[in-house]
């Protein structure tokens, strides 16, 4: 990201530059409404924006959309369709991806860490599940980057360390590349690598973990 920049009618993200290697879990904090999602939703190119976003060294673009299919995204939005199965989704994003669907990543995560019920209907899921069911479909596409805004929130610690795990072994054996938005900081503990904090739009720290944590402690 190159002078990322947005501009809202009260609220401004300034000019963020920052770089993500593969293999590297980047954590990214900072208040409600500080301008997490909103450098998620740029990245994915769902809103207009100021700047330079790059992905494998190509320029992003709107109307470059081939490189979605090698990004996994989870963002904090509900199921539009309460009435529809959850298997008639599963099927539309196996047709969607094609080639790059991975059917035993799917069904590993759907039946043996979720345990989610394909016949159930989108409405009927809780929050807790919802996420869940998002998380399976982002990472069952043999994705090089993802983006995860607040992935384990609503979720029981179990599953939250299982999808923890999960992600860590991306980076470590598939040299995947994460950005995740959290306010659990234990989360930033266990598979961090490196952190960005905003305030009020601004890039206030990038570094390190450890580095994160010494200069919170001071």
């Amino acid at each position: 990201m190159k002078q990322l920049s947005k501009f809202y009618s009260g609220f401004s993200m300034k000019e963020i530059n920052l770089a993500v290697k593969n293999s590297e879990i980047h954590g990214l904090v900072g208040n409600n409404g500080a301008g997490k999602t909103t450098m998620l939703k740029c990245i994915m190119q769902m809103i207009d924006y100021k700047g330079q976003v790059y992905f494998c060294g190509d320029l992003l673009t709107s109307k470059n959309v081939e490189y979605k299919y090698r990004i996994g995204y989870v963002g904090d939005f509900d199921l539009a369709y309460r009435d529809i199965k959850l298997m008639d989704i599963y099927r539309f994003a196996k047709n969607v991806y094609g080639l790059y669907w991975n059917d035993e990543n799917f069904n590993h995560l759907i039946r043996n860490m979720f345990k989610i019920n394909l016949n159930q209907k989108a409405g009927q899921l809780s929050t807790g599940m919802k996420k869940k069911f998002w998380m399976a479909l982002a990472l069952s596409h043999n994705p090089k980057l993802l983006l995860l805004d607040e992935p384990t929130t609503g979720i029981d610690p179990d599953s939250r360390d299982e999808i923890l795990e999960y992600v860590s072994n991306l980076a470590k054996q598939e040299g995947v590349a994460t950005i995740f938005s959290t306010h659990i900081i234990e989360d930033l503990e266990k598979i961090a690598d490196t952190v960005t904090f905003i305030k009020n739009g601004e890039l206030a720290f990038s570094g390190t973990k450890n580095a994160y944590f010494q200069n919170r402690r001071g």
